[in-house]
């Protein structure tokens, strides 16, 4: 995660949430973020001495080393340069830059409007649906509509949400999820991974193309082979920049009758929900390597295009 935050947004944060006896839950949200959260690049355009002036940034430096000092922000977002897929800006007052930026997937806020910007994303996203309950069937697809802003990258881990079986087609469920969820304005890319076969894979491929005609779709296909040694994609799983979203029995949703499974989504904003997408995302970094390295001797599918290693591992390295 990237985060870039201007020093008088920490100073007002600091003082504010020091000084305040009824901390908000989204106060203490934010605080969580800059306290505990491991793995996180930050940018600021403050001296290295503001270490010195800031109790949350001194503790963020013990647990975090990858600090930029004296970080020009207009130079860098005015020069439109493409932020990473998990990217999070904090700013005293809201810049001319923002909308752009959250046009590609950064979640942007000022010092005026992040509580209530932060919980409406959280809001938006975090969610259980029982497919038990009679009234979710058929299942809305409309749950998934933080799709539409915020995202920039879809990864979904589903063994059989290729399979166009009946009752699995993926006109009637991978086809809805995409179409009535993304943003035609905004450019998307999407790993999926299942199981496949040569003989039909490049018709299913050629078909979901079709049907996202007129949005700005990079497809990348990954088979999930069952010889690699610990490595498991068994859980259904859909990943977004922020947010990740469990199908107990997979994201062939569309479904007359009910069933006792359910679909849970939580976002970045918690901290088990953040180091769990970073732990998967390592996962299938190293299932994706070996994929490509695989030699085996009846030469199953792999991917549909021989750049979806390397498209892959661009994420890796936001």
């Amino acid at each position: 995660m990237d985060l870039f935050v201007e020093k008088e947004f920490i100073e007002e944060f600091e003082l504010d949430y020091d000084c305040s006896e009824h901390k908000s839950e989204i106060q203490r949200i934010l605080h969580s973020v800059f306290t505990e959260f491991p793995g996180i690049r930050l940018f600021l355009n403050a001296p290295v001495s503001f270490i010195n002036d800031s109790r949350i940034l001194s503790v963020f430096s013990d647990i975090n080393l990858n600090i930029t000092f004296e970080f020009d922000f207009g130079s860098h977002f005015n020069s439109r340069q493409v932020p990473s897929f998990q990217t999070l800006v904090f700013t005293k007052e809201e810049k001319s830059w923002f909308p752009e930026l959250r046009k590609q997937g950064a979640l942007c806020f000022s010092y005026q409007n992040y509580e209530r910007k932060i919980e409406k994303f959280i809001n938006d996203t975090t969610f259980k649906v029982d497919l038990a309950d009679e009234e979710n069937i058929p299942v809305n697809w409309n749950i998934f509509q933080f799709l539409k802003q915020n995202s920039s990258l879809i990864i979904i881990s589903d063994s059989y949400i290729l399979c166009n079986r009946d009752g699995q087609k993926i006109k009637n469920n991978l086809v809805p999820l995409l179409t009535k969820n993304l943003n035609k304005k905004t450019p998307y890319t999407i790993f999926v991974f299942t199981e496949a076969r040569k003989e039909d894979i490049d018709s299913k491929v050629g078909f979901l193309n079709s049907a996202l005609n007129g949005y700005q779709v990079k497809l990348f296909v990954f088979n999930i082979l069952p010889q690699f040694e610990n490595i498991d994609l068994h859980d259904r799983i859909l990943y977004s920049n922020y947010t990740i979203t469990d199908a107990g029995k997979g994201f062939n949703l569309y479904s007359k009758k009910p069933k006792n499974s359910q679909i849970v989504s939580a976002s970045v904003f918690e901290k088990y929900t953040y180091q769990r997408f970073n732990n998967h995302l390592k996962e299938l970094g190293k299932y994706v390597d070996k994929l490509e390295k695989s030699d085996h001797e009846a030469k199953p599918y792999r991917t549909n295009t021989k750049t979806a290693f390397e498209e892959f591992r661009k994420i890796l390295f936001c």
